[in-house]
């Protein structure tokens, strides 16, 4: 392998032969700082192989091995290639997402001594219109916060991906965030840049990652309670504090009409020890905080249902 090839882009496929040939173009683009690419079949029913295979004869000095995983999911797909990565870093990368020139150089000359890179993207809807995403500078306000990348803009040390064994493939979504903090829980050293280098494209259907929402805010708290306990090990102030318990404060609320029941059990476990109240904020309204005051959680979160049951009648 050239000294330049650093890097290993892992891509999981599935029904996506509209996406991946720009997808491949846009790694074709960081240049020879790439080495090997995975392409992970995950089942596709379309012309995905087909895609691939015109991709790679129309450029033949650029190695994309194409792979195939029964299992159904994303984590099972970029876990497939994790034995075979023989460089620093990998880059996880959707195939209906684009990277933009520069990306992957510019992060490795930025932070060479991160373990996880995390940075900024593009965010492009089905009508065209985007937003950037900017992660959270405190690494562990932006992990329970769901702000310090994700998946394909950030960059991965080899190292501690195998350390922790790859991607839960239990997980169902969350699965960046779970990732990452076992990768903290192990040391790993986390570093911020803002390049807006990645392009993530909504698809009206069809991600691997979609699933119910009561067991996506599910598996959101699971993490999020996980990594109150992992950060009970630094020392915070009380301003960092805050944020910490307003955003699992956010996961509980996201979970509540799904599963009220648990989304209480967590609350009266980690937040009403702490004599928790929520911030007014563009989640927690003055009425809704003034509700909470007075009738707690459930009485709040009861209020607020029948509120939104009689502006929809």
């Amino acid at each position: 392998m050239r000294q330049e090839h650093r890097v290993t882009v892992i891509i999981p496929c599935y029904n996506v032969e509209g996406y991946i040939a720009e997808c491949l173009d846009s790694v074709k683009l960081q240049g020879d700082v790439v080495g090997k690419v995975y392409c992970v079949d995950n089942g596709s029913t379309d012309g995905t192989l087909a895609a691939i295979e015109g991709w790679r004869e129309r450029n033949p000095d650029r190695p994309v091995e194409l792979l195939h995983e029964a299992v159904r999911g994303a984590c099972a797909a970029r876990n497939k290639p994790l034995d075979l990565v023989d460089t620093e870093w990998v880059q996880f990368l959707d195939a209906d997402d684009l990277l933009l020139e520069g990306k992957i150089r510019s992060q490795i000359a930025g932070c060479p001594h991160a373990d996880v890179i995390y940075d900024s993207s593009v965010y492009r809807n089905v009508s065209g219109a985007q937003k950037e995403s900017i992660p959270d500078i405190d690494t562990e306000i932006g992990l329970i916060a769901g702000n310090l990348g994700n998946t394909c803009t950030n960059l991965w040390r080899t190292s501690y991906l195998r350390e922790v064994q790859g991607w839960d493939t239990s997980l169902s979504s969350s699965q960046e965030y779970d990732l990452m903090l076992r990768i903290y829980e192990k040391g790993g050293k986390f570093a911020r840049m803002v390049t807006g280098r990645t392009m993530i494209r909504e698809r009206a259907s069809g991600q691997i990652s979609q699933g119910a929402a009561k067991g996506r805010w599910t598996n959101l708290v699971n993490v999020q309670v996980r990594m109150l306990a992992a950060f009970g090990r630094v020392e915070m102030g009380t301003e960092k504090s805050r944020a910490i318990q307003q955003a699992l404060f956010g996961g509980l609320r996201m979970l509540y009409p799904h599963d009220p029941a648990y989304a209480v059990q967590l609350f009266r476990k980690h937040l009403a020890p702490l004599g928790f109240v929520p911030d007014v904020g563009a989640m927690n309204t003055k009425m809704y905080v003034r509700a909470f005051r007075i009738f707690g959680f459930r009485g709040a979160e009861r209020i607020k249902a029948l509120q939104n049951a009689i502006v929809g009648e």
